[in-house]
């Protein structure tokens, strides 16, 4: 026997489920790139270094093939009565006008690198010792390509624009900086003559631009009763700067006038690097007396 009951409903479609959206971890694609940057400069690194290590290597190679080169000599300097230096012109005086000895650290180099041995005479509160043209060019004698000169006289002018020690409008451009002082000296070897000169300014960024602005001419220190010489331009010269000094050459006849002197002329780049050896004497001393005073304070708390 049926048993009876209400009717089966159909059963009812199943709805879909919408597929769920998965968001990436971008914490981990985040840490996943920054391994990736960090391998990356590590491979640019190990790379880097093994090119430099070829490069020295097959420097250091060449060297050994072809020999080494020794440095150039350096001048000498300090309170000495006799220096030699020489005389090999970078670039030498050309007749009819000054040229520069080469280029020195005041310069475009003078950007001031802290190893550059000339910073403590950069300024004046660095460098205080006083200006003496006879500590500054204490050599009674210099040697330059084994010809002696013996210093006859020394000078110092002051103010630099007044016209004793400058001559064809060189007072005027050291004026414009605010120079100080002019300290010169004569060196004489037969009937030639070469008068070396310093100017004085309170920082390097005054001596530098008025070495720029380069005009005239240094004008040659007769010794006391002598002739006049370089009185007007005429002479040859050099002209450079280092540190907040700018440093000169004049050279012509010990007999007078405003020639050029052949011997004079050739002497005149040993005469240039031997007052920069002066200068940077100076700077040694100034940066010596500098670390002595301060470790001064120091030494006297530890005691």
């Amino acid at each position: 026997m049926q048993q009876s009951g209400p009717p089966q409903q159909p059963a009812a479609p199943q709805q879909p489920v919408p597929p769920q959206r998965v968001e990436p971890d971008w914490a981990a694609l985040a840490d996943r790139n920054e391994a990736d940057g960090r391998r990356k400069r590590r491979v640019r690194i190990i790379g880097g270094a093994v090119a430099v290590v070829l490069v020295g290597g097959l420097a250091a190679g060449g060297v050994l093939l072809f020999g080494k080169k020794d440095d150039p000599a350096k001048p000498g300097g300090g309170a000495v009565a006799s220096a030699s230096v020489s005389g090999k012109p970078t670039p030498g005086p050309s007749n009819g006008g000054p040229s520069t000895p080469g280029p020195s650290n005041g310069g475009a180099a003078a950007g001031g690198q802290p190893d550059d041995p000339s910073k403590p005479i950069w300024e004046v509160a660095t460098d205080p010792a006083p200006q003496d043209a006879g500590a500054l060019f204490s050599a009674l004698q210099v040697t330059v390509n084994g010809v002696s000169w013996n210093r006859t006289v020394v000078a110092l002018d002051q103010p630099c624009w007044d016209g004793n020690s400058t001559t064809g409008g060189l007072g005027k451009v050291l004026g414009d900086q605010g120079c100080q002082k002019v300290l010169r000296a004569t060196y004489v070897s037969g009937d030639s003559a070469v008068t070396v000169g310093v100017a004085v300014f309170d920082h390097k960024i005054q001596a530098e631009t008025a070495m720029k602005n380069y005009a005239g001419q240094l004008k040659g220190l007769p010794a006391p009763g002598g002739p006049a010489f370089c009185a007007n331009p005429g002479c040859t010269g050099t002209h450079s700067s280092l540190g907040r000094y700018a440093y000169f050459t004049v050279e012509g006849s010990a007999k007078g006038g405003n020639a050029p002197d052949a011997a004079a002329t050739a002497a005149s780049a040993g005469f240039a690097e031997h007052v920069k050896g002066q200068l940077l004497q100076r700077a040694k001393a100034a940066g010596s007396a500098t670390a002595g005073s301060q470790g001064t304070p120091a030494a006297a708390a530890t005691g």
